[in-house]
């Protein structure tokens, strides 16, 4: 069994999304603990590994979770929810494995080989949530207990910064004005999620200005009243992004009510009295930010 925070990860989900499928869907029923903590079993990881899929094989959330729900009655899984993943589970962990194991090796031959390879097998959206995102994850926890160096960890991040940056310029829409902006606020530093949502969004046809990490407030504010640009997404990545995403959202709608903002990252569970809080599933994210956009 596991506790909320480690079901999401396992799933590759964000916790305020498995707490919104819980909540409206019902896809999944945890058990809880004599002082009430959500517990989740394997069963349940697999159906929220489904509705991802699903949502980012181009299924609407509600028809997403009915399917998820049959599946769950049937004890089968449908065509359907079986072809929406980028391959078989093995195939799958064998590219996170190589991943990782071209940080270990320094190794950015095999970086890009791996890239090749998720994104020959499935949609970017659909290899950037079961290929890169666990592998970087993978990596983070590695650094974090000492068994993998700063320099390693780097050095896979920026090679796959750089296949995200060339995937961005490649959606480019050449004469547009921006409609959305997107960057992470002052201090905060990892940006690959957001340059990954950057891309996303030019996949659904709108244009974006990238702004990056470490953004000044005053930054954020100009830009988006030089471009006219509507919407802006700001990354919380961490729990140390917090307070400068909240001000960062302040000072827009204060100095810019017309903007719409929207909060992605894990940190952003924090936020949801401040913007609208992504769900962290790629497509379906960037179907919504279309949507405002296009309105």
């Amino acid at each position: 069994m596991y506790n909320i925070k480690e079901a999401a990860s396992r799933s590759g989900v964000s916790v305020p999304t498995l707490r919104a499928w819980e909540r409206r869907y019902g896809v999944v029923t945890p058990a809880r603990t004599p002082s009430g903590y959500r517990l989740y079993d394997d069963q349940a990881i697999e159906r929220l590994r489904r509705m991802r899929k699903l949502l980012s094989a181009g299924w609407r959330p509600r028809e997403a979770a009915g399917e998820v729900l049959r599946d769950r009655r049937t004890g089968a899984a449908s065509e359907a929810s079986v072809d929406a993943g980028v391959s078989a589970p093995d195939t799958r962990n064998g590219m996170v494995d190589r991943l990782v194991a071209s940080a270990v090796d320094f190794d950015s031959a095999q970086v890009s080989a791996v890239l090749d390879e998720a994104f020959a097998r499935a949609s970017f959206e659909i290899a950037m949530e079961e290929v890169v995102f666990p592998a970087l994850r993978e990596v983070g926890r590695r650094w974090e207990q000492g068994t993998l160096s700063v320099a390693a960890e780097h050095a896979v991040s920026n090679g796959i910064q750089r296949r995200l940056a060339v995937l961005y310029e490649a959606a480019r829409r050449p004469g547009e004005r921006p409609q959305v902006i997107i960057g992470l606020p002052p201090d905060a530093r990892h940006d690959l999620g957001a340059l990954a949502f950057a891309v996303a969004l030019r996949r659904v046809g709108l244009d974006t200005l990238y702004l990056g990490s470490d953004v000044p407030i005053e930054s954020w504010v100009r830009s988006l009243r030089q471009t006219g640009a509507r919407l802006a997404v700001i990354g919380a990545v961490t729990g140390a992004d917090v307070d400068a995403a909240r001000a960062t959202v302040g000072a827009i709608s204060e100095q810019l009510p017309q903007v719409v903002c929207f909060l992605g990252g894990d940190g952003a569970a924090e936020l949801a009295d401040a913007g609208r809080v992504l769900s962290g599933v790629l497509a379906e994210d960037a179907r919504l930010v279309r949507s405002l956009a296009i309105d």
